[in-house]
């Protein structure tokens, strides 16, 4: 085996750059690279491409000098209209992010984000240089940071220096799988997923926060169960006791839900098990490899508390709130969920959104109705 992958690794080495084609002429020397390229964990490529002296007949430095000097770098003149713009940047995917593990072991997990990046633009400038933005991003990929927020504000703090501005902003979001154990009858493992989402926004010196997590679910349908029970009428008086008393759930049909949660304005990191467990309390979560005994379990507990997507947003939006209501009194949370409805053929969506200061102040009005926490 030893011999097989030293014979493969000498097949894949780099050509000597003495070697060419030859229908073509000795390839010249690359040009050095300038800028520091970071020595993380991404495989590293330098592309052959023409050298820009032999193309144009004068240098790259040259060039960007009396560019520079004449008042030519696009990004820095002054725009026909000297109006601000409050964000201009780019969208990005498949960026790597590597962070501690959000389970609390000492391993590190890399995650494939996409990236939102932006900065404001000034009267006097005509736009933004994209490519340091890009540079940053290549650079990042580097670092192993304790939590993804971590690396949003590390992120969004570069973006405002070399952009030279006054605002900045980031949100990053990518899946993280992780296996969680599955202990019944068999020992069993889940290969599971769940989206993490951060955000920065730098203003003036002053930073926000946000943080997210996007989950699957499922809920069964209220409305069947209590057609099902008023159907049995008086014929039936005696079972439908029976079940009522022993709390077998009615039948219905389920749905496969998937939410995003968000908590915006927050100072801290919120651990990601805390969150998991505030959800887990008042919905249904989908896992992927289900045991019989483990199948059942899920279905029964949906069953058992049938939920409309409406009663989703709420139940969560509460459990949240008394998560973090006394912790971030200056946060909103904000809830996205949509519902594939099994006998349907269209979605149900809908979207909730209060800052805690409105929950406070909902609690108090509502203590003989239903009390908040």
């Amino acid at each position: 085996m030893e011999q097989f992958l030293d014979q493969t690794t000498s097949m894949i080495k780099p050509a000597s750059p003495t070697l060419a084609l030859q229908s073509t002429p000795p390839k010249r020397a690359f040009p050095k690279v300038r800028a520091a390229v970071p020595q993380g964990a991404l495989p590293h490529y330098i592309r052959r491409q023409p050298r820009f002296e032999d193309t144009f007949g004068t240098s790259g430095d040259d060039t960007i000098t009396t560019m520079d000097a004449e008042g030519d770098d696009i990004p820095n003149q002054a725009p026909t209209h000297r109006i601000p713009l409050q964000k201009m940047g780019v969208n990005r995917l498949h960026i790597p992010v590597t962070i501690l593990d959000p389970f609390g072991s000492s391993r590190t997990v890399q995650l494939q984000c996409a990236v939102d990046a932006y900065a404001s633009v000034a009267p006097e400038r005509r736009g933004v240089h994209v490519s340091r933005m890009g540079n940053i991003l290549a650079h990042l990929t580097a670092n192993v940071y304790p939590s993804l927020q971590d690396y949003a504000v590390d992120l969004c703090k570069q973006i405002s220096v070399v952009q030279k501005s006054h605002m900045a902003e980031v949100d990053v979001s990518g899946t993280i799988s992780y296996i969680e154990a599955v202990r019944g009858v068999k020992d069993k493992a889940s290969v599971e997923h769940i989206k993490l989402r951060a955000g920065a926004q730098l203003t003036n010196g002053d930073m926000r926060l946000a943080m997210g997590i996007g989950f699957n679910h499922i809920t069964a349908c209220p409305c069947v169960q209590q057609t099902y029970k008023h159907s049995f009428a008086n014929t039936h008086h005696e079972l439908l006791k029976a079940i009522i008393q022993e709390e077998i759930p009615f039948i219905t049909h389920s749905q496969r839900c998937a939410s995003l949660l968000s908590i915006e304005n927050i100072h801290g990191i919120l651990p990601l098990k805390d969150v998991l467990e505030c959800v887990d309390a008042v919905i249904v979560r989908c896992q992927n490899t289900l045991p019989r005994e483990f199948e059942l379990l899920t279905v029964y507990r949906a069953h058992k508390t049938p939920q409309f997507l409406e009663d989703t947003l709420r139940d969560m939006l509460h459990a949240i709130y008394c998560l973090i209501g006394s912790d971030f009194p200056e946060s909103t949370i904000r809830i996205q969920a949509s519902s594939m409805e099994s006998i349907h053929d269209f979605d149900i969506a809908g979207e909730i959104t209060y800052s805690v200061q409105e929950l406070h102040a909902l609690r108090a009005l509502s203590q003989s109705v239903a009390p908040l926490c």
